[in-house]
């Protein structure tokens, strides 16, 4: 499912012909450069779990154990701007657990994108 380019009330921030577009319920981005989609229904995830590597001594390598890792997409979003209008701060929850996505154009025709979650999750990302 797509985010209406033409939708009001659908935060968004553009310089040097990037676009970043946000829908909240999900939370999700899109991606845009010169009027084309570059990347589409964009959603942070967390997960969390325990890890159980398992050191090899002979090659000095690592299996990784992560047994009961689930990942859990974001819910429910809240955009607000940043006071300059350069950042956008999207929260949300991910498993009960405060999530802000920070989306910046700090330079032109880089996004940048900054993920954090409360507690301790194993791993945290975009997909």
């Amino acid at each position: 499912m797509g985010i209406d380019r033409g939708t009001t009330g659908s935060p968004a921030l553009s310089a040097h012909g990037v676009e970043v577009h946000v829908a909240l319920d999900p939370p999700r981005l899109e991606l845009w450069r010169e009027g084309r989609l570059v990347v589409g229904d964009l959603r942070p995830w967390a997960a969390w779990g325990d890890v159980a590597d398992q050191f090899i001594q002979l090659t000095e390598g690592v299996i990784p154990q992560e047994p009961d890792a689930r990942a859990c997409l974001a819910e429910g979003g809240e955009a607000t701007r940043s006071e300059d209008g350069a950042a956008l701060d999207l929260a949300a929850t991910i498993d009960g657990h405060a999530a802000l996505l920070r989306v910046s154009l700090s330079q032109p025709g880089t996004v940048r994108l900054q993920l954090a979650v409360e507690g301790a999750p194993l791993r945290i990302g975009l997909a």
